[in-house]
């Protein structure tokens, strides 16, 4: 199976995506990024022994305070309690569904959605053929390449991951390429 049959994609459409459908991709795929990523933390948790649904806690993303604050206390009021770690800094579960997120890890996946949902159909808009191998391969490329960007504090923890795209494993390859073909999927239907 090619990478356009894994998804269902179906002929070309003669329209311009507009802004709204736009938006709608980005969330769909903030969603996936996200939902992706649980799926290979829980498979880390199981390759260890340990249950998949274990916590995984991080820091907030909001560097201010005022983007979380509200969820914090609604999280609190609702009986939850959080650790903290060595500079007093409340942890978050992240191995939680995407809905469950607090607002700056919920745009932190925003975020990643938009480099690639803008891109495709910024092409798109502009008459390329998003639907080649090629297309979809290159794409993917720039997505690693931007992860790279974004993310250079995982080289201590991932160094196999900080490679040129054509050097990654198959399995890396596939989770840019997924996103290529949601966009497209979800642009082109």
């Amino acid at each position: 199976m090619n990478s356009m049959e894994q998804f269902n994609i179906t002929p070309e459409n003669e329209n311009k995506i507009s802004n709204e459908k736009l938006e709608e991709i980005k969330e769909i795929l903030s969603k996936h990024l996200h939902e992706n990523w649980k799926k290979d933390i829980e498979q880390g948790f199981i390759d260890k022994g340990e249950d998949p649904e274990s916590e995984r806690l991080r820091t907030s993303k909001d560097s201010t305070g005022e983007m979380d604050k509200e969820w914090f206390e609604e999280q609190e009021a609702n009986g939850v309690e959080f650790a903290v770690d060595e500079n007093g800094n409340k942890l978050i579960n992240t191995n939680v569904h995407y809905e469950d997120l607090p607002p700056s890890w919920q745009n932190a996946n925003i975020g990643a959605a938009t480099f690639v949902a803008e891109g495709v159909i910024g092409d798109f808009n502009n008459g390329e053929d998003i639907k080649t191998d090629e297309y979809i391969e290159g794409f993917a490329s720039k997505i690693h390449d931007k992860w790279m960007e974004d993310n250079d504090w995982a080289k201590d923890y991932n160094p196999e991951l900080f490679v040129d795209y054509n050097e990654l494993p198959e399995e890396e390859k596939k989770k840019d390429r997924d996103q290529v073909l949601l966009t497209i999927e979800q642009a082109l239907n």
